[in-house]
Order: C-alpha cells, then sequence, then structure tokens
C-alpha cells in the first residue's frame, strides 16, 4: 500500500505536464506517433531572361506548375503561388517546378514545429 500513493503522484504530474505544456505535448507526440504533416509552401515563381542590354531580368512566371507531395498547383499571373501537401518527411523534400520546356527540381526543408514554409523559385 506504500508504493500505490507515490505512483498515483507520479502518474497525476506525468499528466499535468502533458495537459498544462504544449511543447512537452507536441515532443511527446512526435516520439511516440509518426503522423503524416499538412504543409504548405508559398511564395513566387520567377523566370529569368537576358534582356537587350545582356543582363539578366527576373520576371514573374505565370502558369508556371508547381508539383509537390503527389499535389500540384499553378502560379498565378503574379507569379505567386500556394501548394498545400502531406508528408511524413520535413526535410528534403523534392519539389517539381515546369515552365514551357523547362523543368527544375528543387529540394526544401521546413522548420521544426513549423508547417508553413515561404520559399521564392528561380526558373534559370
Amino acid at each position: 500500500m506504500g508504493r500505490l500513493p507515490a505512483l498515483l503522484f507520479l502518474m497525476s504530474c506525468v499528466m499535468f505536464l502533458i495537459v498544462m505544456v504544449p511543447e512537452f505535448r507536441l515532443r511527446l507526440r512526435d516520439k511516440l506517433v509518426d503522423l503524416p504533416n499538412t504543409l504548405i509552401m508559398t511564395g513566387t515563381v520567377l523566370e529569368e531572361a537576358q534582356n537587350f542590354k545582356g543582363t539578366i531580368d527576373r520576371k514573374p512566371a505565370s502558369g508556371a506548375v508547381i508539383e509537390g507531395g503527389g499535389y500540384r498547383t499553378y502560379s498565378k499571373s503574379d507569379g505567386s503561388y500556394s501548394l498545400q501537401f502531406i508528408s511524413k518527411a520535413r526535410n528534403d523534400i523534392p519539389v517539381v517546378v515546369h515552365k514551357g520546356r523547362k523543368q527544375i527540381v528543387i529540394r526544401v526543408d521546413f522548420p521544426a514545429h513549423e508547417n508553413y514554409l515561404k520559399k521564392d523559385i528561380i526558373i534559370p
């Protein structure tokens, strides 16, 4: 009988930490469960083009296709895009960008405990 109160006290302390401290709950969840994350990547797609002076200009690339995690979106007329996809990984995620005959693959890393990333993409 002497161990039961100590065990109950310990269990109540652990439950208090899980409920009251969100950071502890997130860390515990990440270690116990490997759930996929809904990630959002936004930014602008820019296309490089040589002007008549011989210098490189960057202009918004409208209609570019951005693919990641099996999901696809298109850039708007101002080059902006927003791609939402589901992934278990948070690092080294391949994102493919098509514009006309040009195609590039970039790898993105999402910050820990953040599901949002702002990334501008430049098509050479």
